[in-house]
Protein backbone atom coordinates (compact mmCIF):
# COMPACT_ATOMS: atom_id res chain seq x y z
CA UNK A 1 0.00 0.00 0.00
CA UNK A 2 1.28 3.47 -0.96
CA UNK A 3 0.42 6.44 0.78
CA UNK A 4 -0.64 9.42 -1.89
CA UNK A 5 -0.36 13.07 -0.87
CA UNK A 6 -1.56 15.84 -3.19
CA UNK A 7 0.07 19.35 -2.87
CA UNK A 8 -0.24 23.25 -5.03
CA UNK A 9 2.21 25.55 -4.03
CA UNK A 10 0.54 29.02 -3.41
CA UNK A 11 1.65 32.31 -2.64
CA UNK A 12 3.97 32.73 0.61
CA UNK A 13 1.19 33.94 3.19
CA UNK A 14 4.14 35.84 5.16
CA UNK A 15 5.30 38.12 2.00
CA UNK A 16 2.75 40.31 1.62
CA UNK A 17 1.00 41.46 -2.01
CA UNK A 18 1.55 44.29 -3.64
CA UNK A 19 -1.12 46.23 -5.81
CA UNK A 20 0.97 45.45 -9.18
CA UNK A 21 1.24 41.89 -8.27
CA UNK A 22 -2.12 41.12 -7.89
CA UNK A 23 -2.99 43.33 -11.53
CA UNK A 24 -0.54 41.27 -13.82
CA UNK A 25 -2.19 39.09 -16.11
CA UNK A 26 0.85 36.89 -14.44
CA UNK A 27 -0.85 36.83 -10.98
CA UNK A 28 -1.47 33.09 -9.51
CA UNK A 29 0.82 31.89 -12.77
CA UNK A 30 4.16 33.28 -12.15
CA UNK A 31 4.49 33.89 -8.70
CA UNK A 32 7.80 34.90 -7.44
CA UNK A 33 7.13 33.76 -3.58
CA UNK A 34 5.96 30.58 -3.55
CA UNK A 35 5.35 27.97 -0.98
CA UNK A 36 2.97 25.11 0.22
CA UNK A 37 0.12 25.91 2.07
CA UNK A 38 -0.38 24.55 5.74
CA UNK A 39 -3.08 22.11 4.68
CA UNK A 40 -0.59 20.36 2.46
CA UNK A 41 2.03 20.51 5.25
CA UNK A 42 -0.20 19.05 7.46
CA UNK A 43 -1.25 16.11 4.73
CA UNK A 44 2.60 15.54 4.02
CA UNK A 45 2.93 15.37 7.60
CA UNK A 46 0.61 12.90 8.83
CA UNK A 47 1.25 11.03 6.00
CA UNK A 48 5.10 10.77 7.48
CA UNK A 49 4.00 9.79 10.49
CA UNK A 50 1.45 6.82 9.38
CA UNK A 51 4.67 6.05 6.97
CA UNK A 52 7.03 5.79 10.21
CA UNK A 53 3.94 3.56 11.80
CA UNK A 54 3.09 1.26 9.37
CA UNK A 55 6.09 1.26 6.86
CA UNK A 56 4.55 2.50 3.52
CA UNK A 57 5.85 4.68 0.78
CA UNK A 58 4.76 8.00 0.94
CA UNK A 59 4.50 9.30 -3.01
CA UNK A 60 3.63 13.01 -3.36
CA UNK A 61 2.10 14.72 -6.58
CA UNK A 62 2.59 18.36 -6.76
CA UNK A 63 0.13 20.19 -9.11
CA UNK A 64 2.31 23.49 -10.69
CA UNK A 65 3.49 24.84 -13.34
CA UNK A 66 6.21 23.68 -15.55
CA UNK A 67 8.76 26.23 -15.04
CA UNK A 68 8.34 25.52 -11.43
CA UNK A 69 11.96 25.58 -9.63
CA UNK A 70 13.53 22.16 -8.86
CA UNK A 71 14.23 23.07 -5.58
CA UNK A 72 10.96 23.80 -4.66
CA UNK A 73 9.90 19.76 -5.72
CA UNK A 74 12.56 18.56 -4.00
CA UNK A 75 11.14 20.19 -0.31
CA UNK A 76 8.64 17.11 0.49
CA UNK A 77 12.05 14.74 -0.39
CA UNK A 78 13.49 17.02 2.29
CA UNK A 79 11.21 16.23 5.01
CA UNK A 80 10.89 12.35 4.45
CA UNK A 81 8.75 11.61 1.04
CA UNK A 82 9.97 8.54 -1.20
CA UNK A 83 9.16 10.06 -4.65
CA UNK A 84 7.89 13.12 -5.96
CA UNK A 85 6.29 13.43 -9.19
CA UNK A 86 4.70 16.59 -10.79
CA UNK A 87 1.96 17.14 -12.44
CA UNK A 88 2.00 20.57 -14.91
CA UNK A 89 -0.82 22.77 -15.44
CA UNK A 90 -2.05 23.03 -18.50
Amino acid sequence: MTIVVLMKPIHDPNVPLTREEVETPAFGVEESHLSFGPYDENALETALQLKDRYRMPVVVVVVAPSNMPENFLRIPLAVGADQVFQVPLA
